[in-house]
């Protein structure tokens, strides 16, 4: 490893050699005029970078809207109140309540073709497990006596 009078010693003959070359000319009188236009342009055509946080403000404002946009729709959100889903629920339902049930099955049996069972499975037309017994946890006892009285009575079993 070299020492630092090594290091001194070979720049003192680096400046030996530097002054053994001579006077060194003056540049043309251009030659600052060209540098600096050419330092000029380069600066002008580098862009200047901004804070990092500037690229992301609009992402960042966009998902703060949407956020505050839903908050203020879910807290906005006016209450129903249960009477008046009970009542709208009766209006809508008041018109099939005329019609009797049987007159209803009678309307669909006509008005749809005769399929097996099994291709209305494959076409995915069966209600699921869910929806039926829904269904059938919505009926009222009277509905539900009626319901095991039909479902015996297609069955053959008796009672």
């Amino acid at each position: 490893m070299k020492s630092d009078h090594d290091h001194l010693d070979e720049f003192a003959d680096m400046i030996d050699e530097i002054r053994s070359v001579g006077d060194v000319p003056e540049p043309s009188p251009l030659f600052w005029h060209h540098l600096s236009a050419r330092v000029r342009d380069a600066v002008v055509s580098e862009p200047i970078p901004g804070p990092w946080w500037m690229g992301y403000w609009r992402p960042v404002l966009a998902a703060a809207c949407t956020i505050a946009v839903v908050v203020v729709a879910v807290v906005l959100q006016p209450a129903v109140p249960p009477a008046a889903v009970t009542a709208r629920a009766a209006h809508v339902s008041a018109p099939v309540a005329d019609v009797g049930v049987s007159e209803m099955w009678r309307l669909i049996e006509v008005a749809s073709p005769p399929m097996a069972l099994d291709s209305v499975q494959e076409a995915g037309l069966m209600p699921s497990a869910y929806a039926t017994d829904q269904a059938i946890q919505s009926l009222t006892p009277d509905q539900r006596e009626e319901l095991v009285r039909l479902l015996r009575k297609e069955l053959g079993v008796s009672e």
